[in-house]
Order: structure tokens, then C-alpha cells, then sequence
């Protein structure tokens, strides 16, 4: 089966199948993947709106204090809270991100995804992997190396990572 030509044009490199126990594996780290995805997305959400806000807060202090509408005892602890919101939201961030490493630590499929396709990954870095993991899991594909690696799962048989030309 390896070299073969495939109907849409690709070329199939590597087919690997996976057991049972390692397919639940990989269904149980998708379920975490898209947990994980939303998170990411909320944070980011969360981070970015955070820094619009302090800098629109910024600006429309600005303007009150120059048109004399704002006390200036009151401009100044305003002033203060909005110097210390980008430091509460920084380390809210970085909170988030050690918690999802934390999450990433269980992640059960994959060493068995890191054995397959091992020479693709070899040359990027940890983090890197596991991101690629996380796109395939989200995806269901990921590009490495000129090498298109897919997830397929039929009701017939067990689920096999293809490694396939781009």
C-alpha cells in the first residue's frame, strides 16, 4: 500500500492503525482538544477586549480631566486603576495558559501520534508538536513537512493516522 496512488492525485507515504485502546484515546483527547480550543478562544477574547477597554477608558479619561468634568481625586485613583488593569490581565492570561499546559500533560494519545509520524516532527520543537496534535485532533488534518497526515476513522475497521503528498 505504501507509494500508492491515490484517486484525488496524492501519493499515500504511511498508513498506521490504531488499536481500540488507542483509538479511545484519541476520542477522549478530541473531546479535550475542543474543550481546550473554546478556552483558548474565550481567553483570547477576554485578553484582547481587556486591553481595548483600558485603552478607550484611557482616552475618555483624557478628555474628561482636559474639559474639566472629572475631580481630580478622582481622575487620579482611575488613573491608577487603569495602570494596573494590563498587569491583572497579563497574569490572568498566563494563569490560563499554565492551567491548559496542565490539561495538555493528559493528553493519552499522544505518544502514540509522536511514534508515527516521528520523522516529520523530528525537527520542531515540543510546544510545536503538540500544537500540531491539537490541529489534527480539531481538524483532522495537519501539514508537516510536505507530508498531509489525516485521521480516518471508518465504522468497518479501526482508526488509522495517513500520511499522505501534499
Amino acid at each position: 500500500m505504501k507509494g500508492q496512488d491515490l484517486p484525488d492525485g496524492r501519493r499515500l507515504v504511511r498508513r498506521a492503525l490504531f488499536d481500540g485502546v488507542q483509538s479511545a484515546a484519541f476520542a477522549a483527547d478530541r473531546k479535550l482538544a475542543a474543550g481546550l480550543e473554546a478556552g483558548r478562544r474565550a481567553a483570547r477574547a477576554v485578553y484582547t477586549t481587556g486591553r481595548a477597554a483600558v485603552v478607550v477608558l484611557g482616552l475618555v479619561l483624557g478628555v474628561l480631566v482636559i474639559t474639566d468634568r472629572i475631580a481630580p481625586v478622582a481622575a487620579a485613583l482611575l488613573a491608577v486603576a487603569l495602570l494596573v488593569t494590563p498587569d491583572l490581565l497579563a497574569r490572568l492570561h498566563r494563569a490560563w495558559e499554565a492551567r491548559q499546559d496542565g490539561a495538555l500533560a493528559g493528553l493519552l494519545g499522544r505518544d502514540a501520534f509522536f511514534h508515527h509520524a516521528g520523522p516529520w516532527l523530528a525537527p520542531i520543537p515540543a510546544r510545536e508538536r503538540l500544537a500540531k496534535y491539537l490541529a489534527l485532533l480539531t481538524a483532522g488534518e495537519v501539514a508537516l513537512s510536505g507530508v498531509l497526515l489525516t485521521l480516518e476513522a471508518s465504522d468497518a475497521g479501526p482508526l488509522a493516522l495517513v500520511a499522505t503528498t501534499v
